[in-house]
């Protein structure tokens, strides 16, 4: 074997490799002027002792045999559909310009925005981009008229590439090439995370002393959301196994819901409340069945079970409530939200309730109005009833409150 490569933990000038480190391997094309590098060396073994490992070896002595294909580009494939999302690129394009990347989909873009609202917009005839270049550490919000593929075609960029986070709101892109667990990827900032979201309002947070990943894992082609506390750095460390966990991406095969499907804006204010219990008078609520909730007449969040609620699965079983809706403007804060239920075996709607907002840990909503802020969660008991006027319920809301009283006192003084 005559073609080999000598790596050195110590230098002429000063230190080498560190064991235990990634390494990543590069080759110079003198023809082109260009360097390229290797994400996926293939390493054989065929006598059971080569070092195989992907980081730099403890010891000395060590050999591996390898193969490397350096790719000059790839291509990347992502899903558009209507309404907002969050998008990221895992590849560097020669060309970054926005209207340039994003210029096979503009006919079916409402508009894009950075982290900053900088945003690549079109003013009467014109596109105007105030966004500048794609970052390849950034996520974008795109606002979509219509479902579209976009294509985008470049060099391969280094997973773990950092990303810097600062306080407040970011959205970051996913730099990997196969989905991780959540909790696993954002392990190394959870102690500075607030919380980070997904385009489906599916968040990672903190209940009490539990962080609970409704998120599930990241993917390719996603943005997300991210609330710092403080300054940090994300890297997408290569994983020692990869964790799938279900969460709330609408399936587009499933049958049309009762309420309808609701979705929105997840870079503005959703409210997640988890239900911790919900039944018909004494029968819990069952697969398919749906809950809705409502500002007035506005419905502006809705889940359908599908399974029976219990202890053990209630942080994954939760309704999102959205600020922004895809066609318009959703919950307003401080107005008073209510509830319904749909059970889907009897075909009958229910808007009849007593609601019970658990604290266990004091950190979570219990008011009786939309929250102003971002990011707030409940733990909701919901008992519906059949029974859709209950004694001193004047106005059937479903409630007994402030203004079944009015509507007494003005009955009366008309009887007067």
């Amino acid at each position: 074997m005559k073609n080999y490569l000598t790596a050195w933990s110590t230098l002429s000038d000063g230190n080498g490799y560190q064991a235990g480190q990634p390494y990543t391997f590069k080759c110079w094309d003198i023809s082109h002027q260009k360097e390229y590098t290797c994400f996926n060396p293939v390493f054989t073994n065929p006598y059971d002792d080569a070092f195989t490992g992907d980081v730099f070896p403890d010891g000395d002595g060590k050999y591996s045999i390898v193969s490397l294909d350096f790719l000059t580009s790839i291509k990347q494939t992502i899903e558009l559909s209507k309404g907002y999302q969050f998008v990221s690129l895992n590849i560097q394009p020669d060309e970054t310009e926005m209207t340039k990347i994003l210029s096979s989909t503009l006919n079916e873009i409402d508009f894009a925005k950075d982290s900053k609202g900088n945003m690549l917009r079109k003013i009467g005839p014109n596109w105007v981009n105030n966004i500048g270049r794609w970052k390849n550490t950034e996520g974008y919000l795109l606002r979509m008229t219509n479902n579209v593929i976009l294509n985008v075609e470049g060099m391969p960029i280094s997973p773990e590439t950092p990303i810097d986070l600062n306080p407040g709101y970011q959205f970051v892109a996913y730099l990997r090439t196969e989905p991780i667990d959540a909790l696993t990827a954002f392990s190394d900032i959870l102690h500075h995370l607030d919380f980070a979201k997904d385009s489906y309002g599916n968040m990672i947070r903190k209940i009490g002393p539990n962080w609970v990943n409704n998120i599930g894992d990241l993917n390719p082609g996603e943005g997300y959301l991210l609330k710092m506390n403080a300054e940090d750095r994300l890297f997408y460390e290569k994983p020692v196994r990869i964790q799938r966990k279900s969460h709330q991406i609408k399936d587009k095969t499933e049958t049309i819901l009762h309420f309808g499907d609701i979705s929105g804006n997840p870079a503005d204010n959703t409210w997640t409340i988890y239900l911790a219990q919900a039944q018909i008078n004494e029968t819990h609520l069952e697969a398919n069945d749906e809950i809705a909730i409502f500002d007035g007449e506005k419905l502006v969040g809705t889940f359908q079970l599908t399974e029976q609620l219990t202890e053990e699965n209630q942080n994954n079983h939760y309704l999102t409530a959205w600020a922004t809706l895809n066609d318009g403007n959703g919950y307003t804060a401080g107005n008073t939200y209510t509830f319904k239920c749909w059970d889907s075996n009897a075909g009958v709607e229910y808007s009849t309730y007593e609601l019970t907002l658990l604290n266990p840990y004091d950190d979570g909503y219990t008011d009786t109005i939309f929250p102003v802020d971002d990011g707030i969660y409940s733990i909701a008991k919901i008992i519906f009833s059949d029974n859709q006027h209950k004694t001193g319920d004047m106005n059937d809301d479903g409630k007994i409150d402030l203004k079944d009283a009015l509507w007494i006192l003005k009955t009366l003084v008309g009887m007067e």
